[in-house]
């Protein structure tokens, strides 16, 4: 099950391991509807704290795939940008999820959806946009900035 929905898959898997190894692991015409989900379902907009944020990105990771956290960029006033990518099941995208943190709570600033080649590895703001940048910092995207 996921997101409510059941998955079929290519075969029975005697373990997670076996699972997350078979890159061919979903029955065929599973992908698209598993990317469908992983990319369409919501998140709230906020969370109070860390631990309840982390559960929901951990409920919206397809098991067996990717989710990774690109750190904190502290910004002037003390407000954090916290950057998170979920993997899209055999699909060549990541949906990513950018968290404003003040104080203890996070609250959703920007949701989208690019090619894994894009290379987005960090995120700050300018110029009221928000400039997501490759590893070597060249600009990938301007978004708008929420306010």
């Amino acid at each position: 099950m996921y997101q409510g929905h059941t998955v079929k898959l290519r075969k029975s898997y005697q373990d997670y391991d076996e699972f997350s190894n078979d890159l061919n692991n979903l029955a065929p015409g599973e992908a698209a509807r598993v990317a469908k989900l992983v990319e369409s379902t919501p998140l709230p907009t906020g969370f109070p704290d860390r631990r309840l944020m982390v559960a929901a990105l951990l409920r919206l990771k397809f098991p067996g795939y990717g989710l990774q956290a690109y750190g904190e960029r502290i910004l002037p006033g003390g407000s954090a940008l916290s950057l998170f990518g979920v993997e899209v099941p055999q699909a060549g995208r990541t949906r990513f999820l950018l968290f404003r943190k003040s104080g203890d709570s996070f609250n959703l600033v920007d949701d989208f959806v690019l090619s894994d080649g894009a290379d987005i590895a960090d995120v700050t703001v300018k110029d009221g946009k928000l400039v997501y940048l490759s590893r070597q910092g060249l600009v990938v995207l301007e978004r708008p900035s929420p306010q």
